[in-house]
């Protein structure tokens, strides 16, 4: 299995998972490690059973694929901007 982190910790996050999920019950392709989100108020919480690990910075530490989680256009560029300058692999 492959480690992946989600990026955004929103509604858009949620179908994500979901896909991931999915996509685990024919082959297990995915462990999910968590997600990782600009809010500092939800760092160190848990999304479903999932925890938000912080935001850009635990990758400073940890390497995992990545898969976007976040819905809003403008806020999804900038997610993605922010994986693009640490070289983090979609």
């Amino acid at each position: 299995m492959q480690d992946v982190v989600i990026l955004g910790a929103g509604g858009g996050a949620k179908s994500v998972l979901w896909l991931l999920e999915t996509i685990n019950e024919v082959r297990r392709t995915w462990n999910v490690v968590g997600l990782v989100d600009e809010n500092p108020a939800l760092h160190g919480t848990l999304y479903g059973d999932l925890p938000i690990l912080g935001g850009f910075e635990w990758f400073d530490s940890h390497r995992a694929s990545v898969i976007h989680g976040v819905g809003s256009p403008v806020t999804r560029r900038r997610f993605a901007a922010r994986a693009h300058e640490r070289g983090l692999e979609f």
